[in-house]
């Protein structure tokens, strides 16, 4: 997957626009759990996650506490397709 961080980072919003999350902005103070409200919705957004992206998103990650801000859902995408350095979101 070639894809520059703008990139990754546009698709990971309209991942979450597709879950209904419409006034997202992208700031430090974003917390997954003001927007991903229950399980059932934290599972439909890793699928719309591996869809959008076109990857499988490995068990590990598959909790809560692994992605709890959008630089740890950009870090794991990043770490997933294999892509730049996953300790930086810039």
């Amino acid at each position: 997957m070639s894809m520059d961080s703008n990139a990754v980072k546009e698709k990971i919003v309209e991942c979450m626009n597709h879950m209904g999350i419409v006034d997202f902005e992208e700031d430090a103070n974003f917390r997954v759990d003001d927007y991903i409200l229950d399980s059932v919705m934290f599972v439909s957004f890793i699928i719309e996650l591996e869809q959008m992206f076109d990857i499988e998103i490995p068990d590990e990650y598959l909790v809560a506490d692994r992605l709890q801000t959008f630089d740890d859902i950009y870090n794991m995408i990043e770490s997933v397709t294999g892509e730049a350095d996953i300790n930086e979101c810039s």
